[in-house]
């Protein structure tokens, strides 16, 4: 979340401001610098390698304040977060801000003649390295080697560059550098052989509980993805649950009983609001069963938007029974980059979109969910086109549902939202769409949709058990919750604004089922009550 980044942010600035005012005091009372940035690599090689130990114990760290009374609110929930982030990132931090004012002492007494000039020289040397480092170890590094071995090539270097500047040493402070030496370089034979990743994919650094999804049986890691893990789980009659999760985060799985449902319906609810089938867009992946239910539903041509390459990896290999290999299909065509600058750029108009993104809490996931992205998707709809996006019915508060749902309704003529195996999802279009009866006629004789189909019964899509709000009753919910003092056009989410971005996380410590079930109950009170006979 942005929260995180924020104390991320915060922790590492910390760091390099507290060392460099430690080392500047240090040279001030004589301590020599070259000593001074030996000590200082030694202590980075000492600290990463330490931290490599416990890292995948942080998850646990959380579930242990699972039962706490002073861990139930978002404030006290972040001060764990802070505490935890502070142990991690303060100690490297304030050794890399030490290092710096050390190095710029040593450049200034071997150029005294003309120090200004090579103090210049070295700051932009130094903003060089951290973009060039930055490019290598987050495109480079860690998709090949992934975060473990990354984290030991930079010990190391550390290491190598503090047994180098011992090395330029007078022998007597040579001397003082040979036990941190030695303690470093026996830290290393003693690592494990990566991080266990079922500790670390534990979701526990969300919810403060482990989520439970079995085994970790792949894995990969990347800028885009972060840590996107597949884990493996046999209930008891004998049937393997495959479940995709992103940074311990739930994404998706194999089983029939509700998500399959959800995944089917994101596709087959907003193909009953239109006719048309020459052209969709999925963005958001997932495990890949809605795109499928999109092309066996007749579309013509699917494209398919995924920030993360190696979730399309892991879906194409573990969950291809379910989404039926599409990935490898003719007509289907895949693009790894950001799904609104997919919009901005192409020039394709679509009879259908489907918005499936992570949970809206993500950093930069609301950007997703606001004004300039709607008009964006609006520009990109044929006449008789359809938008569909899921939201997320649990873990949010009311204030969060009306910006949700208010935002949309700003830029959408007519708006419905359903819920279909447990999940929410808005159906929006230009003009009037309402889902028709023959249309879903005629799904139910395309052969290749009899298998999806066969997961509802098998029988014709009736929508009206799985639809919450109607356009009216929408308005209606949109204008009673303003009454209650939940403006809605105070809470319209924009780029200026990010509303959701801020106020989606604050909601993750409510309750999955308590939250979901009072959120239906509160659009149950705006629907339209039969009358009295």
């Amino acid at each position: 979340s942005v929260y995180a980044f924020a104390l991320m942010l915060f922790c590492f600035l910390v760091g390099l401001g507290g060392g460099a005012s430690v080392s500047r005091r240090l040279l001030d009372r004589g301590l020599s610098a070259g000593i001074g940035l030996a000590y200082s690599y030694l202590g980075m090689a000492f600290v990463i390698v330490l931290g490599l130990f416990w890292w995948d114990q942080i998850p646990a760290y959380f579930e242990s304040f699972a039962d706490y009374g002073d861990t139930k609110t978002f404030e006290q929930r972040e001060f764990v977060r802070f505490v935890t982030c502070a142990l991690t990132m303060l100690p490297v931090s304030t050794l890399i801000g030490m290092a710096y004012p050390f190095s710029m002492e040593l450049v200034g007494q071997a150029w005294p003649n003309i120090r200004l000039l090579a103090l210049g020289r070295a700051a932009a040397s130094n903003t060089l390295g951290n973009i060039v480092g930055a490019l290598i170890g987050g495109f480079v590094l860690i998709p090949i080697l992934g975060s473990f071995s990354t984290l030991e090539l930079i010990a190391g270097t550390s290491l190598g560059l503090g047994v180098l500047i011992a090395w330029s040493l007078p022998t007597h402070e040579r001397r003082r550098l040979v036990l941190p030496l030695l303690v470093c370089m026996a830290l290393f034979p003693c690592l494990p052989d990566g991080f266990k990743m079922d500790q670390l994919a534990s979701g526990a650094n969300v919810y403060f509980h482990a989520q439970g999804y079995g085994q970790v049986i792949d894995y990969a890691e990347s800028l885009d993805g972060g840590l996107t893990t597949v884990q493996r789980t046999e209930e008891e009659n004998g049937d393997v649950i495959y479940t995709l999760l992103t940074n311990g985060k739930f994404q998706g799985d194999s089983s029939d009983k509700r998500e399959m449902r959800a995944q089917v319906g994101f596709g087959l609810v907003p193909m009953l609001h239109t006719s048309a089938r020459q052209r969709s867009l999925v963005v958001g992946f997932g495990t890949g069963v809605t795109a499928r239910t999109l092309h066996d539903g007749g579309f013509e041509t699917v494209d398919i938007v995924e920030l993360s390459g190696d979730l399309l990896r892991l879906a194409k290999t573990y969950f291809s029974r379910k989404n039926g290999k599409v990935l490898s299909r003719n007509s289907v065509n895949t693009f790894v980059t950001d799904g609104r600058n997919y919009l901005m750029l192409t020039e394709n108009e679509y009879d259908l979109i489907s918005v499936e993104v992570s949970s809206i809490w993500f950093a930069g996931a609301a950007s997703l969910y606001n004004s300039e992205f709607y008009r964006l998707a609006k520009s990109r709809l044929s006449p008789k086109g359809v938008f569909q996006q899921w939201i997320q019915l649990h873990r949010l508060s009311p204030t969060d549902l009306v910006s949700i749902i208010a935002t949309m309704r700003n830029e959408f003529e007519n708006v419905w939202l359903y819920m279909v195996g447990g999940q929410g999802m808005m159906v929006a279009c230009l003009d009037d769409c309402p889902p028709k009866p023959e249309i879903a006629d005629t799904l139910m004789h395309v052969p290749n949709l009899q298998p999806l189909l066969d997961i509802f019964g098998g029988k014709r899509p009736d929508l009206s058990k799985n639809l919450l709000l109607n356009p009216r009753e929408l308005d209606r919910f949109l204008m009673g919750m303003s009454a209650l003092g939940i403006n809605a056009l105070n809470l319209i989410s924009s780029d200026n604004n990010h509303l959701l971005e801020y106020s989606t996380p604050r909601a993750n410590v409510r309750p999955y089922e308590a939250s979901l079930k009072a959120n239906i109950a509160l659009f149950d009170q705006y629907k339209n009550q039969p009358k009295s006979p």
